[in-house]
């Protein structure tokens, strides 16, 4: 389940090693991210996501709302069965709601929450 946070989506997310995945997509782990545990919750900034013409299925999402805010758009996308935000640079796509395309998360947007106590 993917919820808003502030200005993060945030995911149940699984550590393998190296690696981090969400939605059996596998992405680098960030260094910060140092816990012996292998199933965590981890935000992810709207800003460290990008959109792409091309990708893994594993990264196919939908675009459900689009908001041009001058340089940026802001994108609302669904990811499997989720809805995830994200601020796109208006130079690099143009996004339409519809649009099928894939999305890439930057490890350098990521986080991971802390447990509840």
């Amino acid at each position: 389940m993917a919820s808003f946070m502030g200005d993060a989506n945030i995911f149940p997310a699984t550590l393998i090693n190296d690696a981090v995945e969400i939605f059996n997509y596998r992405l680098p782990r960030p260094p910060q991210f140092v816990t012996e545990k292998t199933n965590v919750t981890v935000g992810v900034r709207p800003e460290a996501i990008t959109l792409n013409l091309q990708g893994d299925e594993s990264q196919r999402c939908t675009v459900s709302h689009v908001a041009y805010m001058g340089p940026q758009y802001e994108v609302t996308v669904d990811w499997h069965g989720q809805s995830m935000l994200l601020q796109i640079n208006a130079t690099q796509l143009q996004p339409s709601v519809g649009d099928s395309l894939f999305l890439q998360i930057h490890p350098y947007g990521m986080f991971i929450l802390p447990e509840e106590q």
